[in-house]
């Protein structure tokens, strides 16, 4: 198989691979609002009419199902949280700017360093491809770059819009590393959208990753 035959093959997986991913997460997120979301829902109402019936007579027992209650709370607040992280259109549903906040307030207890955000007025026209880059840029920090600091900056500059995420971690070897599904997917939405993508790394001196589209 040549070089551009094994391109278009690696290509179509990719996309079915980003096709089937976004609908298992449309579909995740059906089930957790239309069925885990409304059990819940129902569950703490039983519970309040409960504790309503009991509070007299048995005093102790409204105090456990306050706590139970309590505990349902958490869950549900989890819950909610886990409905953010599988949205299928983030930036379809906050806008560009708020969707991204939200994913960076998602992803920062799970590193043990900062992310600076810096934003611009506006969006850019690609911003679903802009946002799917970012979230696998940051997906791979977390996994891999063992940073102390990480920066997230979309900006204007003249006609342009750039997307720049810094991390200050351990970095890579572009000729060693085999491509993983964050760094494909990178290049899909890329490639799909007519934008550049140029990663900048090294072993040892952090990565810099940027998204570039010319405003139409």
């Amino acid at each position: 198989m040549g070089a551009a035959a094994t391109g278009a093959a690696l290509e179509s997986v990719v996309a079915a691979f980003s096709e089937a991913r976004r609908r298992e997460r449309e579909r995740l997120a059906k089930i957790i609002h239309d069925e885990l979301s409304q059990l819940l829902t129902a569950t703490g109402l039983e519970l309040d009419l409960l504790k309503l019936d009991i509070k007299e007579t048995q005093p102790d027992t409204a105090i456990k199902l306050a706590a139970s209650q309590d505990s349902l709370e958490r869950v549900f607040t989890r819950l909610r949280e886990l409905s953010r992280e599988v949205d299928p259109d983030p930036v379809g549903r906050f806008g560009y700017t708020q969707a991204v906040q939200k994913l960076v307030e998602r992803v920062r207890p799970n590193l043990s360093s900062d992310i600076d955000v810096r934003h611009c007025d506006g969006a850019p026209s690609q911003a679903r491809a802009f946002y799917t880059v970012l979230e696998c840029a940051l997906d791979n920090i977390v996994r891999h770059a063992h940073c102390r600091k990480a920066t997230v900056a979309t900006r204007r500059e003249g006609q342009l819009w750039r997307l720049e995420v810094t991390d200050d971690g351990v970095g890579f070897d572009t000729e060693t590393v085999n491509r993983g599904t964050g760094l494909l997917l990178m290049l899909f939405n890329a490639t799909k959208e007519k934008l550049d993508l140029k990663i900048r790394t090294a072993l040892g001196r952090g990565t810099i990753i940027q998204l570039t589209s010319r405003m139409p």
